[in-house]
């Protein structure tokens, strides 16, 4: 602490938040009709299952379960189960597939990836 001593430091007793849970949550109900917001969706699903299938020796998991984990994170954050999961790539559909020939993803379209991009 003497090092942090010239910086004029000092502590708050009583931090007053903004917003409750529930405020954020309900501030956030509807993002994946966010264009950018949803992007960003599409591109953490899938980063996500290429980052868990890199590792698949490692994790001791099937292609299968690495979807759905990454499918349950994705609606974790409140994306509704009917509203359906995001696209993958052409080449990341195909390396799931080499690992399990039922694995159930879309591929997307070249409009779907434009539009993301």
């Amino acid at each position: 602490l003497k090092e942090l001593d010239g910086l004029h430091l000092h502590r708050e007793e009583h931090i007053e938040e903004d917003t409750t849970f529930t405020e954020t949550a309900t501030s956030i109900h509807g993002w994946w009709e966010d264009a950018s917001i949803s992007a960003s969706a599409h591109l953490f699903y899938a980063s996500a299952i290429s980052f868990y299938l890199h590792d698949i020796g490692r994790l001791r998991a099937n292609a299968g379960e690495i979807v759905r984990t990454v499918s349950a994170l994705i609606q974790s954050a409140g994306l509704p189960k009917d509203y359906g999961l995001p696209a993958l790539p052409k080449g990341l559909a195909a390396k799931l597939r080499q690992k399990d020939e039922l694995v159930a993803v879309r591929t997307e379209t070249v409009r779907e990836r434009w539009d993301v991009l």
